[in-house]
């Protein structure tokens, strides 16, 4: 009867690891269809990322050619408004007023250092301004 036993272990063992083999196989399949969906899913985001990236570059090039035009229309409109003021029979906008005091204080014989320095600006603005404003008045 031991003989019996002993004969009949190694069957059983081979058994079970076969069973065990068949298990093994079957969740390696699952996983690698598991693999396979997500694989798939990614390459989709992937994709669409991809997409989004186009259009966030696309809208940051437009959102910059907007910037652009609308600095260039701001820096046109003083000119425009200019040109259109005088077909109008109104007055053309005067100097502002900081060029109209420097103005005022270099004809009351003050040099460029002291009205610099009772503008607090720099010399080079000063005599720039006053430079100026003698080319208009000529």
């Amino acid at each position: 009867m031991l003989t019996n036993v002993l004969l009949l272990l190694p069957s059983i063992l081979c058994l079970l690891a076969i069973a065990k083999t068949i298990m093994l196989i079957k969740d390696n399949k699952l996983l690698s269809e598991q693999l396979t969906q997500a694989t798939i899913i990614l390459q989709k985001k992937d994709s669409l990322c991809q997409k989004l990236k186009q259009n966030q570059q696309k809208n940051s090039a437009f959102q910059k050619t907007l910037n652009n035009a609308e600095l260039t229309t701001q820096l046109q409109s003083p000119r425009l408004q200019n040109e259109t003021l005088p077909q109008q029979g109104l007055k053309q906008n005067r100097a502002p007023e900081k060029y109209r005091f420097i103005h005022s204080l270099a004809e009351k014989g003050m040099d460029v250092t002291e009205i610099a320095s009772t503008l607090s600006i720099s010399s080079r603005e000063a005599e720039q301004i006053i430079r100026l404003r003698r080319l208009t008045q000529e």
